[in-house]
C-alpha cells in the first residue's frame, strides 16, 4: 500500500537552541514520505542559520517578514503543508525514529479517527527524564467528542501530548484554522475539540517522544507571556472551553458532578493567580485570587482532604497578597504543587505551562 505523505510542522520563534537536535531526530524518521516545514516567525536569533546547515531536500524553510504571533505562524503551517496527513512538532522536543510512521500507520488503519498523539517522556533543558506523560486509564485508544469533554469535566485537564499531533488534511480543512481571537492560550485544546466534530481523536500508550520543559519557552510571541508581560490565565480558558462544549454537547451534570466541576474551575482560577503574581503582575493576581476563592469548596468530595488542602492554600495565598508577599507565597505554593506532581525538585513552575 502506498504510504500517505506527512508533512511535518515546526512552527518557531527564536528556538535556535534545541532546534538542531529537534531536526536531526525528525530527518532520522523511518518514514521516508515525508516533508519538513519549518515556519519561522521573523526569529532574531540563529534559526536560520541552523536551518540552513542541513542540507536535505525534505526541507522547506518560510520566514515571515514580521512576527504575527503563535497562532497564526500555526496556521501558516498549515497553510504550506502539501501531506494528506499533517504533523505539529515543536522545535524543542526530541522524537523517536518511529514516531511518523507509528502515527501515520494509527490512521491508516483508522479511518474514523480524524487525529491521533502519543504519550511521552517528559525532558528538562539538559534532556535529563524527569516524568512519563501517559494516557489515563480512563481514556481508550480511540475517543469520540462526547467522551473528551466528559473527561474534560471529570478530571479537569486536557490530556493530549501537544507536539505528538498528527490529523488528517481532510479533517483540518472541515475543522477550520487554529483560533487567532477567542483562546489566546489554549487555542490547541480549543481547536482538538472541534477537530473532534470531524472524527475520533487517537491516543497512543507509545512513549513516541521526548517533551521538554524549559525556561525558554516564555520567550514565544503569543504564548504564556505577552509583550507587556500579563500571563496568559490557560486554565480558564480551558474551563471556558469544556462548558462552551458540553452545552454544544447536552451533556448535563448532574448536582455532585456540577459542584466538583465548578470547584475545580475556582481551583484553576487559583493556580492562573499564583502564576501571575510569580511573575509579578500583582493586580491580576489578586483580582484572579478574590474570584476563586469560594470557602464552601472546602468540603467539596468530603471527607476527603484534597479541596479542603486547595481552598486553605487559596486562603493563605489571598493573606499573604496583603500581606505583601505574594510573589514569595506564590513561589513557594507552586514549588509545593509541582514536587508533590512530579517528584522533581528542581524549581522552574512556570514551564509546567508551556
Amino acid at each position: 500500500m502506498k504510504k500517505q505523505k506527512v508533512s511535518v510542522c515546526i512552527p518557531i520563534y527564536n528556538g535556535g537552541e534545541y532546534l538542531r537536535q529537534t531536526l536531526e531526530s525528525v530527518l532520522r524518521q523511518d518514514y521516508k514520505n515525508l516533508e519538513v516545514i519549518i515556519s519561522d516567525n521573523c526569529s532574531t536569533d540563529n534559526t536560520r542559520e541552523i536551518v540552513q546547515s542541513f542540507i536535505d531536500g525534505r526541507i522547506r524553510y518560510h520566514r515571515n517578514p514580521r512576527t504575527v504571533g503563535c497562532t497564526k505562524n500555526w496556521n501558516r503551517c498549515i497553510a504550506l503543508a502539501k501531506g494528506e496527513y499533517i504533523a505539529i512538532f515543536h522545535a524543542d522536543d526530541v522524537y523517536s525514529k518511529e514516531m511518523v510512521s507509528k502515527e501515520a500507520a494509527f490512521l491508516d488503519k483508522n479511518k474514523d479517527c480524524a487525529a491521533v498523539f502519543s504519550a511521552a517522556i517528559v525532558i528538562d533543558d539538559k534532556g535529563a527524564k524527569l516524568w512519563e506523560w501517559k494516557r489515563p486509564p480512563e481514556l481508550s485508544e480511540k475517543t469520540d467528542k462526547k467522551e473528551l469533554i466528559n473527561f474534560f469535566i471529570n478530571e479537569a485537564y486536557e490530556p493530549f501530548m501537544c507536539p505528538s499531533f498528527m490529523a488528517r488534511k481532510s479533517a483540518m480543512k472541515k475543522t477550520g484554522l487554529f483560533d487567532c481571537k477567542t483562546n489566546l492560550s489554549a487555542f490547541d485544546v480549543d481547536y482538538y475539540v472541534r477537530l473532534a466534530n470531524n472524527g475520533k481523536i487517537g491516543f497512543l500508550a507509545e512513549k513516541l517522544m521526548n517533551y521538554r520543559q524549559h525556561g525558554g519557552q516564555l520567550s514565544m510571541p503569543g504564548s504564556a507571556i505577552h509583550k507587556k508581560g500579563r500571563l496568559l490565565n490557560t486554565s480558564i480558558e480551558f474551563f471556558n472551553i469544556t462548558e462552551r462544549e458540553a452545552a454544544k454537547e447536552h451533556i448535563e451534570l448532574n448536582p455532585n458532578t456540577n459542584k466538583l466541576f465548578f470547584a475545580q474551575k475556582r481551583w484553576s482560577t487559583i493556580k492562573d493567580a499564583l502564576y501571575n503574581a510569580f511573575v509579578g503582575n500583582k493586580k491580576e493576581a489578586l483580582i484572579l485570587t478574590k474570584s476563586g476563592l469560594d470557602m464552601s469548596d472546602a468540603f467539596v468530595r468530603f471527607p476527603s482532604p484534597k479541596f479542603f488542602s486547595k481552598t486553605t492554600i487559596a486562603g493563605l495565598f489571598l493573606l499573604a497578597q496583603y500581606a505583601g508577599f505574594g510573589k514569595k507565597a506564590a513561589e513557594a505554593i507552586l514549588w509545593f504543587l509541582k514536587e508533590r506532581r512530579t517528584g522533581y525538585k528542581s524549581f522552574n513552575p512556570i514551564a509546567a505551562t508551556k
